[in-house]
């Protein structure tokens, strides 16, 4: 039986309703030192950043004073006896050395600014979560904000902020196949991630209840697909620099090239583990273009609807025996994905011409280029749908059982036996939704989506399928809505499954 939860849209507001700390003259310090948190507005109208960092503390850390981190040095060394706790691992590493070399360490953030006063902790004869901000509560981007107000209000407005609800749900409902197997929840949950991957915890070894745990944490503290701390060590430099060259805590690298742990068919602890800041996630779970995958996975496609990595670098499409145009500049560029989509180190993740495309384009040119792929490709899919439609209705005397047997169902008709379905109609339809999912339409590997199509096309010729007609009547956005539809349908379909 699945646990649900309820998400609530502001959770800061949330928790900042659920107790009403009394912290005497608690004085918050800034990044500089000199008192009080700088930049931003406080995250969309809500009450200051201040205001909310307090509401996170526990109870137990009222009326605490501040103690210094040498005191915290104490037994944050890497050396002390560990401290009794309930969460998955006990975090006693050597916090205090790692955290003397960081940039915050020279501008005087210390332990207390992020975890809040230390004095009841440190006085404590049991020290635990009681006592003082820990995770997951010390996870959250208002921790950050205080000093990193603007990259807080731009994160606020992405999409990793957000929270897909259900493969949370789903881990804390059948940990044994949501969280430990297939560990959907390490990609979907920031917190998740941050308390096991990132702290060398194999989900595989966790109890049913230490995911279900973790799950409801989620979504009841930091319901994020990523926060701060999913990409940054707030506690070390980690030699993990940005295409600029810059070190600012990286978890993980944001270039590399070696495509071999999320390549086809590779088990999902290669893939959510996989050693790119964005490429952890942002891959098609082991997409596998195999003759002998297409003919046996015939419910769904084989890859997860985050294959844009692959699609970057050009490979797991259909590619046939010949030349192979597999990919562009793009995929050697420094920063590979955040040069595009941290323009100015934006935290919207959004592009901006002016800036992404730069130097290798002017804003004016990489319009026009973006127009023209674009427009290209769309033409070029819809092109491709419309033959394996049209060898649909020739063949079964309807012109939608060439998908997937669960897409057609979902229309409500009966998938004809897979056995009936050739191989060039599965290789191609491979490509079809290979391009589709990538949801760029062009500019992430123009190349290489054009050469499976390519591919696509030379089956259905094998096949004796006629080419499709220039669809003139059809607008290039009217194109672009029908492979829209194909794509919603295929993820409301895999929502369903719970993959």
């Amino acid at each position: 039986m699945k646990h649900w939860f309820k998400v609530t849209k502001r959770w800061t507001l949330a928790i900042a309703s659920a107790a009403t700390l009394t912290i005497g003259a608690m004085a918050l310090l800034s990044c500089g030192g000199e008192g009080g948190p700088v930049g931003g507005g406080g995250g969309g109208g809500d009450n200051s950043f201040t205001a909310q960092f307090m509401a996170l503390l526990p109870a137990g850390q009222a009326g605490a004073t501040y103690v210094g981190p040498t005191v915290c040095k104490n037994c944050h060394n890497g050396t002390s006896p560990s401290h009794s706790t309930s969460r998955v691992v006990n975090p006693n590493e050597a916090y205090y050395d790692e955290w003397h070399n960081t940039v915050h360490a020279s501008k005087n953030v210390t332990c207390e600014n992020c975890h809040g006063p230390g004095s009841n902790h440190a006085n404590s004869a049991s020290p635990d979560g009681t006592t003082i901000l820990t995770a997951p509560n010390s996870t959250s981007p208002i921790v950050c904000a205080q000093c990193h107000g603007p990259t807080y209000d731009q994160w606020y407005a992405s999409k990793h902020r957000q929270i897909i609800p259900d493969p949370v749900n789903e881990a804390a409902g059948n940990p044994a196949q949501y969280g430990r197997s297939s560990r959907c929840i390490q990609c979907h949950s920031g917190l998740f991630r941050t308390e096991t991957a990132e702290k060398g915890v194999d989900v595989g070894t966790m109890t049913d209840q230490q995911i279900i745990d973790l799950a409801t944490e989620t979504v009841n503290n930091v319901p994020s697909i990523a926060a701060c701390d999913t990409c940054h060590n707030p506690h070390a430099q980690t030699g993990n620099l940005t295409g600029d060259g810059a070190e600012v805590q990286l978890r993980h690298l944001t270039f590399n090239t070696d495509t071999g742990p999320v390549g086809p068919s590779q088990p999902a602890s290669s893939f959510v583990n996989y050693n790119h800041i964005c490429a952890q996630c942002h891959n098609g779970r082991g997409a596998d273009p195999s003759d002998a995958k297409l003919q046996s996975g015939t419910s769904r496609p084989n890859m997860h609807s985050s294959n844009q990595f692959q699609m970057l670098m050009g490979f797991a499409g259909v590619e046939g025996s010949g030349v192979v145009q597999r990919n562009t500049a793009h995929a050697t560029a420094p920063g590979q994905c955040s040069h595009c989509h941290m323009p100015n180190a934006g935290h919207t993740f959004t592009t901006n011409l002016d800036v992404s495309c730069a130097p290798c384009h002017s804003a004016t040119d990489a319009a026009a280029r973006l127009v023209q792929v674009r427009t290209q490709m769309v033409d070029d899919l819809y092109a491709l749908r419309s033959r394996m439609s049209a060898w649909s209705q020739t063949t079964f005397g309807d012109p939608d059982l060439w998908d997937y047997t669960s897409n057609i169902q979902a229309l409500g008709k009966t998938p004809p036996n897979q056995t009936l379905v050739p191989i060039q109609i599965k290789r191609s339809r491979h490509n079809y939704y290979f391009i589709v999912n990538d949801a760029c339409y062009g500019p992430h590997n123009f190349p290489y989506a054009e050469t499976l199509i390519q591919v696509a096309n030379d089956n259905l010729d094998a096949l004796g399928v006629p080419g499709a007609a220039p669809g003139r009547a059809q607008t290039n956005a009217n194109k672009l809505a029908v492979l829209k539809q194909d794509l919603a349908r295929w993820h409301e379909v895999e929502k369903e499954a719970g993959e």
